[in-house]
């Protein structure tokens, strides 16, 4: 039989050990979101004047794509709320929220397919 200080001793390595590697866990999933400026990703204008294409629908803030037309260039883009950053296009905007383990909410209309 071992020494109960020893097994003390060898049961405090592990729980250090395993707290290490949890940290390290968390560290390496933690999620960085950048935020991006107002800028309609066709023409570049910063903060342009948009009109919406609305629903009537629920979900998360988060999870919202909203989907715009740019009264500069005429162009549709398609912001997503959380980082507000702009999209061309809505396939790029829905693959940033799935790329972040979240929806994809067009105007709340889940499109995550």
């Amino acid at each position: 039989m071992s020494n109960p200080d020893e097994s003390l001793d060898r049961l405090a390595g592990a729980a250090e050990k395993i707290a290490a590697a949890l940290e390290g866990f968390r560290e390496d999933n933690e999620i960085q979101v950048e935020f991006g400026p107002p800028v309609c990703p066709h023409c570049g204008t910063f903060n342009p004047r948009v009109t919406t294409h609305e629903s009537v629908s629920e979900g998360e803030l988060a999870d919202f794509i909203i989907d715009a037309d740019c009264m500069e260039c005429g162009k549709r883009m398609y912001g997503v709320v959380e980082s507000y950053s702009m999209h061309a296009s809505m396939e790029t905007a829905v693959e940033e929220l799935k790329s972040e383990g979240r929806g994809g909410q067009q105007n709340g209309n889940n499109d995550r397919s």
